[in-house]
């Protein structure tokens, strides 16, 4: 049944319309934009093919018999697209999990008694007794969110952190002190920023290659310190294992995606093979 079903279609793009509508006297320049189509689609070109088919419906809607090849046509460059689409994720699902492996290898998984949810961070810029200390953490939560936590003990009121470095910078925005994302603890003070306030800090900072970065605490008062080079790099390095996994995750969704529309446009071929076989 799939063979009758594409008989006529997968003919040569200078003869395809003469199976069924080359006859009737059908306009010459409906049946150019379907072979045009055709030739799209023998090329590997589905996007393009789908454009002239799509052409071909809005600019010649009487032309029945040429919008009926047009309709067998539309299933099967869908059913291309979605195959090259899903080749396209698969490579960069395989690249994604690469990256992860590499960037996880200089992490550090953390999960201790009392947190909330566990974090990777570069395995030496972990410290148990960081919020008695002055600095920057950059954490990835389990689903890949990079984050930043800033300690500045003694506390001088900052609501912001910003870097440097090579004439550029970046900054969060303020968080005022509220006990929660802004609290207090000993004699310093904690922000924990989200995902959205910090993601600056980590792009930045991955385009910086770690060299000559200062990082600013900002406030009612202000304190600066110098990171070092390794210390720069693992913050980069947790905002790119953020990105693979948010990378190799959309990916994935994307390609479930292509999955359901793949097996539509299989669907629908098999569909008008039954009709055309019923005709």
């Amino acid at each position: 049944m799939k063979t009758k079903k594409i008989l006529c279609v997968l003919l040569p793009a200078g003869i395809l319309y003469a199976c069924s509508a080359g006859k009737d006297g059908s306009d010459p320049a409906a049946v150019q934009l379907l072979e045009q189509s055709q030739a799209e689609l023998d090329a590997g070109n589905p996007e393009a093919a789908l454009r002239l088919v799509d052409s071909l419906y809005s600019t010649w809607p009487a032309e029945t018999a040429v919008l009926k090849e047009g309709m067998l046509l539309r299933p099967r460059a869908m059913e291309m697209l979605s195959e090259q689409g899903i080749a396209r994720c698969d490579s960069a699902v395989e690249a994604a999990k690469a990256e992860i492996e590499r960037l996880r290898a200089r992490m550090k998984w953390v999960n201790e008694k009392g947190m909330v949810e566990g974090f990777w961070i570069d395995k030496d810029a972990y410290k148990a007794d960081f919020f008695n200390t002055t600095g920057v953490q950059a954490r990835v939560s389990g689903i890949g969110q990079f984050y930043i936590v800033s300690s500045v003990n003694p506390g001088i009121g900052h609501t912001s952190v910003s870097v440097s470095a090579g004439g550029g910078s970046a900054s969060t925005p303020a968080v005022p002190y509220d006990g929660e994302s802004n609290y207090r603890i000993g004699g310093g003070e904690v922000i924990t920023f989200s995902p959205e306030q910090s993601d600056t800090i980590g792009k930045f900072l991955a385009s910086q290659g770690g060299r000559g970065v200062t990082i600013s605490f900002n406030g009612k008062g202000r304190r600066s310190v110098k990171l070092s080079a390794a210390a720069a790099e693992g913050m980069a390095n947790a905002w790119r294992l953020s990105e693979a996994m948010s990378a190799g995750r959309d990916n994935d969704i994307e390609r479930q995606r292509l999955q359901r529309q793949l097996e539509l446009a299989r669907t629908q071929q098999q569909r008008l093979a039954a009709d055309a076989s019923a005709e």
